[in-house]
């Protein structure tokens, strides 16, 4: 296999040489290329950035907050998830019940979620 590489200095592969300028370069652009955007997949909501953003966003929604559309990238996001199932649990939680779910989502048992739902209700009522 490696035998061919004793012919690469002969005269007539001057020219023609892998390692050329021009095929190295769109060589390494394209290992570039395909390697980040494997690795930007392979990252992307690695540790639920997308579910995190679309509770936050819910919760301004629910909340009164924010409009559709308001914010042009996240309604479109918002509206893309909506429906997943995956990422609420089920349907997409009410005013009232969204860190209780939020918590769920997250591997936390439902006693425990729901006693961080009720300080953080009791906290908000002793701020408000």
């Amino acid at each position: 296999m490696i035998s061919i590489l004793e012919s690469f200095d002969v005269q007539s592969f001057k020219d023609q040489a892998i390692w050329n300028p021009l095929c190295a370069g769109t060589i390494l652009s394209l290992l570039a290329f395909f390697g980040n955007l494997e690795g930007g997949c392979a990252v992307v909501d690695c540790q639920a950035q997308l579910r995190i953003v679309l509770y936050l966003y819910h919760s301004l929604f629910v909340n009164g907050s924010s409009h559709n559309g308001q914010i042009p990238m996240l309604y479109l996001l918002y509206a893309a998830f909506k429906e997943c199932k995956a990422i609420w649990q089920g349907k997409p939680p009410e005013k009232g019940e969204l860190v209780h779910r939020f918590w769920v989502c997250f591997g936390l048992g439902l006693k425990e979620s729901k006693e961080m739902s009720v300080q953080e209700q009791e906290s908000a009522s002793k701020a408000g």
